[in-house]
This record gives structure tokens, sequence and C-alpha cells, in this order.
């Protein structure tokens, strides 16, 4: 892995003339920064690696970040080189290819070739990574049917996990996959599939055959070996007799140890499976799963008689197995309150619900529902919540939620929309949002869309502020703090020289707690891997280190300047 030489504020104290541009940058209008303490990984217009010359990058997905600070990615390359695009990771050490369109697709019959990849790539921290690909019609008896699968890196090398209308392990003679992943009619939706630190891969997908009808179901690759963890149709563990399990349609979280979480639909009309228990949350491995939540049973930390409602997104799942979820459970008007629950040791307990305070909202100020929820390694948690009118009889508004986490048992405010961005008719807690670090003082955020929460407690996301889009994070001290947005100057270079571009558009690979199979762009230490397009149309990959240190002050940002320009103008002196 290549490290930056740059040093913590950009200032190179060796040359004056780039000691001016610093304070230059410093002081430029307030939607463009320096950002500093990052590293270039790749940019367009260079060779792309392990390729031939005149492979050139040209585009860039959002990377992958691991442990170690290696990042993975897909890139599209100019037309005129041997091939039209691949799959990229810094696992080995140096920027690697791990797959290209013509190369050859392992697993698959002998002449079969790769035509492109998904955007969405995985990269655990032993440096191996998972994808989604698509081969080439033709070579290798390759039609219609059989041309998409999941391959992933293990102790053998790169290796095929499921391609489509192989035979399903674990089913019927006859079986086989038509689909892995919700739906193969983009190749820019991610596929639903997980790959932990253990080299575990585990995906969801639908069955065809023959003999049988269409099936659902979750498969895991252990040891080099794709087998079935569950199937829709099959019993309900720890359910009355003719629950069945329904349709699989969300990915399964799973831990580096091989435990599960998968939310799953019941059936079972004859079996007193109703719409007001026909859904659940199971966890365990494989072999051992069981129910740890089912839809209209009694919800932990609530009054008597209120149940679980209808669990609202996939659940999370940590190293340790502990896990978290969110349900609804009541109903006011027509607008639901929900909760979010954590199970650690096997005691499930309750986080937060609709009848709780918010934390750095104004008194009497409650949240309404709550999604997205994350667990990190250390067992901390994390949601995305919507904040309850004063009344509690209103539709909560897109300008009134924020994410909050849960550390050391203490709930507390991440950010928030609203700070002078609420309307006087909105009946939330006017103008008291977070205020956007880098960003004007009369700005507020009005949208978030992906975070990261890693086993630091520290919290990472994409929003939408008034007057541009970024990325923030935590820094090691719980200062949020900008890493880049649109507008953005950065150097390029990793060397002595300046390559200054300005940001056009962000890409981040978020969702996720580092500890359930998911890529990551955000990991334990602090370091953040985004994908840049320029204004002047090129790209670049990059990892910040930003939120690894804490917030410095802007005295100290000044004297550091000062210092390093008295520095400068005492040299001659000395060398004289």
């Amino acid at each position: 892995m290549t490290s930056t030489n740059k040093n913590t504020h950009g200032i190179r104290p060796c040359s004056f003339v780039r000691l001016l541009s610093f304070l230059a940058l410093f002081s430029i209008a307030s939607n463009q920064l320096l950002a500093d303490d990052f590293r270039t990984v790749a940019l367009t217009g260079q060779t792309a690696a392990g390729l031939p010359q005149g492979n050139i990058f040209n585009s860039f997905s959002a990377p992958a970040l691991n442990a170690q600070g290696q990042t993975a990615f897909t890139s599209f390359l100019k037309s005129g080189g041997t091939t039209s695009n691949g799959v990229w990771s810094e696992g080995p050490g140096t920027l690697s290819l791990v797959a290209s369109a013509g190369g050859a697709a392992p697993g698959t019959p002998a002449g079969a070739l790769f035509s492109s990849f998904n955007s969405y790539v995985t990269l655990n921290d032993n440096g191996r990574t998972a994808f989604y690909g698509y081969l080439q019609h033709g070579p290798g008896g390759v039609g219609n049917l059989d041309d998409e699968g999941l391959w992933a890196q293990g102790d053998s090398g790169l290796a095929l996990v499921a391609r489509l209308i192989d035979s399903s392990p674990g089913t019927s003679s006859g079986e086989y996959f038509i689909t892995i992943g919700p739906s193969t009619s983009s190749s820019d939706q991610p596929k639903l599939y997980s790959f932990t630190n253990s080299n575990e891969a585990a995906f969801v997908g639908d069955m065809g055959g023959t003999t049988s009808s269409l099936g659902h179901g979750i498969w895991v690759q252990l040891a080099g070996a794709t087998t079935l963890l569950v199937r829709s149709g099959s019993q309900a563990p720890d359910a009355p007799d003719g629950v069945t399990l329904g349709q699989f349609n969300t990915r399964p979280a799973v831990s580096d140890g091989g435990k599960f979480a998968i939310y799953t639909p019941l059936q079972g009309a004859s079996a007193g499976v109703t719409t007001a228990n026909d859904t659940g949350i199971l966890v365990g491995a494989p072999g051992s799963l069981h129910l740890l939540a089912r839809e209209g049973e009694q919800a932990p930390g609530l009054p008597v008689g209120t149940h679980y409602g209808q669990f609202i997104t996939l659940p999370a799942i940590n190293s340790h197995g502990d896990v978290a979820f969110s349900s609804t459970y009541a109903q006011i008007t027509a607008f639901q309150f929900s909760g979010l629950w954590a199970n650690k040791n096997g005691v499930t307990r309750l986080v937060e619900s609709g009848d709780m305070q918010a934390p750095g909202a104004s008194a009497g100020i409650k949240f309404q529902f709550v999604e997205s929820e994350k667990i990190n390694h250390s067992g901390d948690v994390a949601f995305l919540g919507y904040l309850q009118a004063p009344t509690g009889g209103a539709a909560p508004s897109v300008a009134d939620h924020g994410i909050w986490k849960e550390v050391n048992g203490q709930l507390q405010l991440v950010a928030r929309t609203g700070y002078f961005f609420s309307q006087p008719t909105d009946p939330i807690d006017v103008k008291t949002g977070t205020p956007v670090p880098g960003f004007p003082a009369d700005s507020g955020f009005f949208m978030f869309t992906q975070y990261v929460f890693n086993a630091a407690g520290q919290v990472a996301f994409t929003a939408s502020a008034t007057g541009g889009n970024g990325i923030w994070a935590e820094d090691r001290s719980g200062v949020l703090r900008l890493i880049v947005r649109n507008g953005s100057v950065i150097d390029v270079d990793n060397g002595p020289g300046i390559d200054l571009r300005t940001v056009s558009t962000i890409r981040f690979a978020g969702s996720s707690g580092n500890d359930g199979g998911e890529a990551s762009a955000f990991n334990d230490a602090g370091q953040i891997a985004f994908a840049a397009i320029f204004t002047d149309g090129s790209q670049g990959v990059f990892v910040s280190n930003i939120a690894t240190v804490p917030e410095p002050a802007a005295s100290a940002m000044i004297l550091i300047a000062a210092l390093s320009a008295a520095r400068y103008r005492r040299r001659p002196q000395t060398d004289n």
C-alpha cells in the first residue's frame, strides 16, 4: 500500500511558494477546502494495473475499504485497450488486477470469459474480494441463461461461488439457480451477498427446475464448498408445526464466526399465520438457526400487550453474534411508531422507542420511526431516526431526521437535519439541527443517504446540505468533520508536486457496521475511501485519514503556517 507523504495539513515548509498556496487555499470561499491527510489510489489517465500499456483507467465505482486501508473497486477503461473493464484490489499489498473483461472465469466451462462486473465489490480484512460478474455469450457455450455468477477470493485464489442454472446445492435433483440476488436486470444494482473476514460468502437465490416449483433460499460458501443454509417452504425454527419460511428477498447478515441474521416472511394459514404474525428474525449458525423475534410477540421494554409489528430493515450482526433489529410496534391514526432492539448474550433489550426523548432535540421531541440499524464489533448500535410532531399525530417531515448512536449505553446524536433549514410551518423543533462542518454558518443538513458505524464508535455518512453534498465523519475525539464535498479543491499528487482539482461528484460505499459482511468505505481506524469526479472530467480513488485524528483548532493551523513561514525565512541565513 502506498502511503501519503503529505503532512497533516498540506503544508510543505521546504517551499515558500507552496506555503503561500496553502494559505490561499485555506482562505478560499467557504464552499471549497483543501482536502488533506489522504492518498491517491488511482486516477483516470493512468495505465490500469496488471494490464498492458494502452489500457487506461476511465471511471471508478465507489471503492470498498478494509482494516489495513486497502481498497477494491471496479473501473471502466478507455476504448482502444485490450479490455473494457475490470476489478482491482490493493489486497495483495499493491494495486492489482483481480479479474478483467475478456479474462478466464474460474469455475466455468473451458473457454468461458468475463464480459463485465457489478459495481458493488466487497473487500475483507484479509485482502480478499468478492464480486458479481457477467460472462460473454458464446465462448465456453455460455448463453443468456447461465451468463451471471458470484466469485470470491479464498485461500486457493479466485473461485466461483454460484452461477445461474448451476445445480443449487442442498436441493432436489433438477433444481438450479435462476437468480442470484433480487434482480439480474442491471449491472449497477448491488447483488444481495455478504463476504466476511473468514472468506465466507453468503447470498440469496431463486431456484427453478423441471420437477419442482420455484423456490427461494440462502446459501453460504464455507471451506470452499457452497451449501444450503435455509430455504423457503421449510419448517420455521421455534414455531408451531406447519409454520414455514417464506420468500427471502434480503441478503443475510453474516458474522466472521459463521453466524447469521436473516429477515424472513412466515407462511401457513392452517398453522395460525396471519398478517399480524407473518414475519420474523432468524439468527444462528448453519444447522442451529432459531427464531429470535416474531411479529405479534411481546416487545421487550414496552408495556405489556405491546407487540412487535413488521420488521423494517435487514437485521445487523457482529462477529460476536450480537444482533440489532427494528420493528413497528403500534399504530397511531395512520402513522406507525417503531423501535430498535439489540440482542446480546441471548438477552434482547430495547434501545429506542417512539416514547423516548430524542437526544439533541428540544424537550418533548420524541422518536417516531427508525431504520437502517447497524451494530459494530463492540456491540454498540446506530440508526437513522425520524422525529414525531409534538402532538404525536403528524407524519414525520423529511427535514426532521438524523443519525443517532448508542455507545457504552449512552444514546447520543451524531447529526440531524433542520439547522436554519426548517420552514416556519414545520411542526418540529425549528432551527435546532446540526451545524454543517465546512459550510457557511446558516447551512443545514436536509438528507442523509448512507452511513457506516465503525468499532471505535465513529460514524461516517454522506448527506445533502444547503449548498452542496459531501462526506462527513466523526474523528477519534467525536468531533464531526467534513471529509470532502462538491467544490472541494484537492491535491491528487502523492509526491512532491501539486495537482489541484475541483470535486464535482462523490461516490461512497456506505451502509455497514463493519462486521456483517457488507462492503464498507470507513474502517475501524477511521480511514475513509471514496471516488471523486472532478470538474475537468477526470476521476480518482482516494483514502482519507482526516477522521483518524482529533479536530485541530483553527488557531493551531494558523500557528503551524506561521512557524513554517518563519522557519523558511530563517533558512537562508542558516545556509549562508
